[in-house]
């Protein structure tokens, strides 16, 4: 199988996201692989008092919600 995309951030549903690689079998057939978690998008940009920031880098939302 061919690597396609390594730790890939996708949204699922409800505002619900997940990391994946993504590879590609010699059929052209596509296989999604989890690396992470499912976990809410919004609260890792929103802080305690409820406030909203930037996204924080992806490295650092993979590290907090990785397998």
């Amino acid at each position: 199988m061919k690597l396609i995309a390594k730790n890939q951030l996708i949204g699922t549903y409800g505002g619900f996201a997940v990391f994946r690689d993504l590879y590609e079998k010699a059929n052209g057939e596509r296989v999604s692989v989890r690396t992470s978690r499912e976990f809410e998008i919004q609260k890792e940009r929103t802080m305690p008092s409820g406030r909203l920031v930037e996204y924080p880098p992806e490295s650092e939302i993979f590290n907090r919600h990785k397998l």
